[in-house]
C-alpha cells in the first residue's frame, strides 16, 4: 500500500484543460490509469485518437474511469477505424450507436459485458461484419436478439451468455429466430441458451449454411438425439452440455473438423472418439470429464496423426494400455491427462515420438510413479509440467526432470515424498520461472531458500 500511494503522489496530475495539450502522450494517460482512474475523463481519450491512421482501437483500458458517451466524439474522427472494443464500459446506450454511424469503415465492434446494452443500436451500423455482444452478467432476452434484426452482413456473431441460469432464463427460439436472416455468418456463439432444443437448432442451421465455427455449449438439458449439426464445420464447441449423447457427434460431417471441445460433456462414450478414427484434419480435441471413456475410445483415435492439443482427462477407465496407443500423434504440443487414476505412467512411452510437446498435465494422477516419469526425460521443448498431487513421486523421480532445459512452469503441489535431495535435480533448470511446492511436507523453508539462491529468476511457492 505504501508503494502504491507513493506512485499516486508522483504521477502527473492532468486536468481537463491539459488533456488537449499536444505535449501529453499516451504514456502519460497510461500512468494515470495505473494510479487514479477517477481523474480520467473524455478528453483523455482524445490523446489516443491523435493518430488518424489508426484502424483498431481498444478503449477497455478506460474501464472504471469517468469517460462517457461523449468520448466517442473523438473516436469518430478516426475515419479509417475498422475495429473498436468498448467492452466493460458504460457505453451501451442508443446514443453510442448514433455516434458510431460516423465511422464508415467500422467492421468489428466488441461489446463484451458492456453496460446499458440491451441489443438495440448495432442495427444502425450496417457495415458491421463482426459483432461481440457476449456477457457474463445481466439479462439480454429475446427482445435483445430481436433488436439485431437487419445485420445481414455479419460474418461473425458472439452472443455467448453467462453461466447464470436465472440470467439466461428469458431466451428462447422466439429471439434466436431473428438470426435466421444472417445467412453470411461463418462464426456463431450461443453459449448458455439452455431453452434451445434439437428442432430449434435444426431450423436455425438450415438457414445458416455457411457456418464454420459454432459454439452452443452449456445447454445442459440438450441430448442431441435428433440434432443435425451443420455440414463443413471447422470448429465445434459444445462444452458443459452435461446430458449430450453421442448421436449428433457420430452423425455429423467431420470432413473439415479442426477443433472439437466437449469439455464436461459427462454423458459421452467411446462412440464419439471412435467416430473420429482416421480424421487427419483434427488438431484440437478436449473430452475432459466424459467419464464413461475407456481405452477403447482412446484407441479409436488411431489415424488422428495431426492432433496438437489433446485432453482425455478425468476418466477412471483410461489406463496405460490406452495411452500407449497415442504414439502416432507426433505433432502433439499440449497433452492433458489430469486425474487419470488408473495409470502408473508406463503408457507415457507414447511420448517417445512427441518431440514437440510443450505442455504436459499429469496432476491428480495418484498412481504415477518415478518409473513413469522416465518417459519425460529429454523432452527439450517441454515448457510446462504439472504434477500436483502425484503422491508417489520421490526424489528419484525428479532426477528425470533435470534435462528439461526449457521448462518454465513446474508444479509439485502436495508431493509429500520429495525432500531437499530431490530439489538438487532442479537447480540446473535455469529457464524455470514458476515452481509450486505447496504441501510438500518433506521440505523446509531453509531448503526452499537454498533453491531460490540457485534459481533467482524463479518464483517459488511453498
Amino acid at each position: 500500500m505504501r508503494i502504491f500511494a507513493a506512485l499516486i503522489l508522483f504521477l502527473p496530475i492532468i486536468t481537463h484543460s491539459e488533456a488537449a495539450n499536444p505535449s501529453l502522450s499516451r504514456d502519460d494517460v497510461l500512468k494515470m490509469l495505473e494510479g487514479n482512474r477517477g481523474r480520467i475523463n473524455d478528453e483523455h481519450v482524445a490523446i489516443f485518437c491523435r493518430d488518424k491512421s489508426l484502424t483498431s482501437l481498444d478503449l477497455t483500458i478506460f474501464r472504471n474511469s469517468r469517460i462517457t458517451v461523449d468520448c466517442l466524439d473523438h473516436v469518430v474522427t478516426l475515419k479509417k477505424l475498422k475495429s473498436l472494443n468498448l467492452s466493460n464500459l458504460k457505453l451501451g446506450s442508443i446514443a453510442t450507436f448514433e455516434k458510431l454511424k460516423a465511422l464508415p469503415a467500422l467492421e468489428e465492434l466488441i461489446l463484451k459485458n458492456t453496460e446499458n446494452f440491451n441489443g438495440k443500436g448495432p442495427e444502425l451500423l450496417r457495415s458491421l461484419r463482426r459483432l461481440d455482444i457476449s456477457r457474463e452478467r445481466g439479462k439480454f432476452g429475446d427482445t435483445g436478439f430481436a433488436n439485431l434484426k437487419g445485420l445481414d452482413k455479419l460474418t461473425h456473431l458472439n452472443a455467448n451468455q453467462s453461466r447464470n441460469w436465472h440470467g439466461n432464463k428469458g431466451m428462447s427460439y422466439k429471439g434466436i429466430k431473428n438470426l435466421e436472416h444472417m445467412t453470411n455468418l461463418k462464426s456463431l456463439a450461443l453459449y448458455g441458451i439452455f431453452a434451445l432444443k434439437d428442432e430449434d437448432y435444426n431450423k436455425l442451421f438450415s438457414k445458416l449454411t455457411k457456418l464454420e465455427y459454432l459454439e452452443i455449449g452449456f445447454n445442459w438439458p440438450l441430448k442431441g438425439t435428433d440434432l443435425n449439426l451443420p455440414n463443413g464445420l471447422v470448429s465445434l464447441d459444445m462444452r458443459e452440455s452435461w446430458n449430450l449423447l453421442d448421436d449428433s457427434l457420430v452423425r455429423m460431417d467431420k470432413s473439415n473438423l479442426n477443433s472439437l471441445n466437449l469439455y464436461d460433456c459427462h454423458s459421452l462414450t467411446d462412440k464419439t472418439l471412435i467416430s473420429l478414427k482416421g480424421l487427419k484434419t483434427i488438431k484440437h480435441l478436449d473430452v475432459t470429464g466424459a467419464r464413461a471413456l475407456t481405452d477403447r475410445g482412446v484407441q479409436g483415435l488411431a489415424g488422428c496423426d495431426n492432433l496438437t492439443h489433446l485432453s482425455v482427462s478425468d476418466s477412471d477407465d483410461i489406463t496405460d494400455a490406452g495411452l500407449a496407443r497415442l504414439g502416432h500423434m507426433t505433432q502433439m504440443k499440449e497433452l492433458n491427462l489430469w486425474h487419470l487414476i488408473g495409470i502408473n505412467g508406463s503408457g507415457l512411452s507414447s511420448l517417445k515420438n512427441m518431440n514437440d510437446i510443450e505442455v504436459l498435465t499429469l496432476s491428480d494422477c495418484f498412481g504415477l510413479t518415478d518409473e513413469g516419469l522416465k518417459h519425460i526425460k529429454g523432452k527439450a521443448k517441454l515448457k510446462e509440467l504439472y504434477l500436483d498431487s502425484c503422491a508417489k513421486i520421490t526424489d528419484k523421480g525428479l532426477a528425470n526432470l533435470s534435462s528439461l532445459s526449457n521448462l518454465t512452469d513446474l508444479t509439485l503441489t502436495a508431493c509429500e515424498l520429495i525432500s531437499k535431495d530431490g530439489l538438487q535435480h532442479l537447480r540446473g533448470l535455469k529457464a524455470l520461472q514458476y515452481l509450486n511446492l505447496a504441501g510438500c511436507t518433506g521440505l523446509s523453508s531453509a531448503d526452499v531458500r537454498a533453491l531460490r539462491r540457485a534459481l533467482p529468476n524463479c518464483e517459488i511457492v511453498l
